[in-house]
């Protein structure tokens, strides 16, 4: 999948881009928490190829696996863990004194909260590889910047906003 978006920050061969909501974000709910006020999203660590500065348009590459193992990682992982954990948490209580609803409940709910925290933080190991990451394929419009702009140096202590 290909995005059109601005660069907001550089960070050595790497840009964060604002991406602006298109047709094939319409539907989906998904990034809505990680949007801003404009509803644009903010997509972090794209890998820069070709030396975009600060505030130049960009086109990026979403790698399709990218996008089919998100889409399984964010829905189906927690439903499997949420339902396993209830299914373990249900069998271990019934054995006992305690409800077996309640129990069920508690170690489904843990464990899915468990799986989202993982899917997290593995994504953020995925993203770093270039295999997974997204990439800069074209600069469509250059922003004139003096020699010493490109490199944004305080960048990774600002959040978007």
């Amino acid at each position: 999948m290909r995005e059109r978006g601005t660069v907001v920050a550089v960070r050595g061969s790497r840009v964060d881009v604002a991406l602006g909501r298109t047709e094939a974000c319409a539907g989906c709910k998904v990034c809505s928490s990680m949007s801003s006020a404009g509803g644009e999203m903010l997509l972090h660590d794209v890998v820069d190829p070709l030396g975009a500065s600060v505030g130049d348009e960009v086109e990026i590459e979403i790698p399709e696996r990218l996008r089919i193992q998100a889409a399984l990682a964010i829905y189906v992982a927690p439903l499997v863990a949420l339902f396993g954990g209830y299914l373990a948490g249900f069998l271990l209580a019934s054995r006992g004194d305690g409800s077996p609803d309640t129990a069920g409940a508690l170690v489904g709910i843990s464990c899915a909260t468990i799986t989202l925290a993982a899917v997290f933080f593995r994504e953020r190991q995925l993203t770093r590889r270039e295999g997974f990451a997204p990439v800069v394929r074209a600069i469509i419009a250059h922003v004139r910047t003096s020699p010493g702009d490109r490199h944004d140096e305080g960048a990774a202590d600002r959040r978007y906003e």
